[in-house]
């Protein structure tokens, strides 16, 4: 895919990102995993893939739109939890949870993308606007239970 020149101005979150405005998304409002995913977690299994704010049918475009805004390729596995070190702490970003609060982030972790430097995206930071969380060196990746579920045609 190719880059804009420095200077070209990219398209806006509303051609991007539909669905966070399809949703009503507000930060700080509804920012956790769905109640349908808790089940999942309870048994200590990951959940299948979601994408916070997305619905069923527009999931696969909306996570590709993600994609495609931070310059990355859907990947083949789809990544649910990253655990990592920064500052000397560590830290876990997971899709559909609020990142960690040294980020000042107040919406969930939409979709976090590799290779490295991995991205965690959430809608301020490489969602709609802003430079996504960058991680260099993850301790540990949790993919989601049907993370090789082959993306859009």
């Amino acid at each position: 895919m190719e880059r804009p020149a420095s200077n070209a101005i990219l398209p806006s979150s509303r051609e991007h990102f539909p669905y966070l405005l399809r949703s009503g998304f507000r930060p700080g409002v509804g920012d956790t995993i769905a109640r349908s995913r808790v089940a999942d977690l309870e048994h200590g299994m990951p959940p299948t893939f979601f994408l916070p704010h997305s619905s069923p049918e527009t999931t696969e475009d909306d996570y590709s739109a993600i994609a495609r805004f931070v310059w990355r390729s859907v990947p083949e596995r789809r990544i649910w939890r990253v655990h990592y070190r920064h500052i000397g702490q560590d830290m876990v970003a997971e899709v559909g949870q609020p990142a960690d609060p040294y980020y000042g982030e107040p919406g969930p972790v939409l979709a976090i993308f590799p290779p490295k430097p991995f991205l965690v995206i959430t809608p301020l930071r490489g969602g709609a606007r802003g430079a996504p969380i960058m991680i260099s060196e993850p301790t540990k990746i949790e993919y989601f239970a049907d993370a090789d579920v082959p993306g859009p045609q």
